[in-house]
């Protein structure tokens, strides 16, 4: 809705990541447009490299970063901005275990892309990592960290009733991955990457009736 707000033509396709790139990709050969990956890019990778430029700023000792992973744009931008001027830093991605794209393909040293990947953080879900962005996650991120389902359901509704945060899905997992995949150490200073609003009211209602 916001994207027609603004002017643009939308054009609905499949469920899945592979689905709408390979209609994007049909759309930039018929039309001769620019196509802008979502993820494995260099020039969005450094986009969103910024992120991790202000986490630096604003909190220079930080030791832990927890980043969600779905292609792993995100992680990729932040991890090379603070791992190249403070290698010390330790960054986990977080991903659901319904759509564990990045985490096997670190298992098995190798690009792997899933048959099956439904998940209620669609966000994290594109069914398969980037070239690009999965060599920059084999070489700055510590470790993928998955979470059930169940876990990031709660986490999104803790987070509208506990912190008045609306954050989709996605953006949860890294809250989800608290006290359950990750137990920070006293002292440490952990920054939480929350990326993400784009959660309907359905889904919204469905959780907060969810006792």
């Amino acid at each position: 809705m916001a994207i027609k707000e603004q002017g643009a033509k939308v054009i609905k396709q499949g469920r899945s990541h592979g689905q709408r790139y390979a209609r994007a990709l049909r759309i930039q050969k018929e039309q001769g447009v620019t196509l802008v990956h979502p993820f494995d890019d260099p020039e969005v990778i450094a986009g969103q490299g910024t992120i991790g430029l202000e986490i630096l700023q604003d909190l220079p000792n930080v030791d832990t970063v927890l980043v969600p992973v779905g292609g792993g744009g995100l992680i990729s931008g932040i991890s090379l901005a603070i791992k190249t001027q403070k290698p010390e830093t330790r960054i986990y991605g977080v991903q659901s275990k319904n759509a564990p794209s990045m985490f096997e393909s670190l298992r098995t040293g190798r690009l792997v892309r899933l048959k099956d990947y439904m998940t209620i953080a669609d966000g994290l879900a594109p069914g398969e990592p980037g070239r690009i962005t999965f060599q920059i996650v084999r070489k700055y991120v510590k470790e993928v960290l998955l979470v059930s389902e169940q876990r990031i359901k709660w986490a999104t509704k803790m987070a509208l009733e506990s912190l008045h945060l609306l954050i989709e899905p996605s953006a949860a997992s890294v809250l989800a991955a608290l006290g359950r995949r990750y137990d920070p150490t006293k002292g440490e200073n952990l920054v939480l990457v929350i990326s993400g609003g784009n959660i309907s009211l359905r889904l919204l209602r469905e959780l907060i009736c969810d006792r």
